[in-house]
């Protein structure tokens, strides 16, 4: 894997769509005068997803 991004993990796999959806599909969000759409929404989500979302997934126990 050269970028170090796996994208094997569903985590990764949510934010890089969420991220993507977001850029492409034209969101806006706005606060009275300000407003942010495109590029930079998107980025602010990815970040606010990486720190939301866990990172380390929980040890599965198989019973026999």
């Amino acid at each position: 894997m050269d970028s170090g991004t796996d994208l094997n993990k569903t985590r990764n796999q949510v934010i890089t769509s969420v991220i993507l959806t977001v850029g492409i599909g034209g969101a806006m969000v706005e606060f009275g005068n300000f407003s942010m759409a495109g590029i930079g929404l998107a980025a602010v989500v990815g970040v606010i997803l990486n720190l939301i979302l866990p990172n380390k997934s929980k040890p599965v126990h198989m019973e026999k």
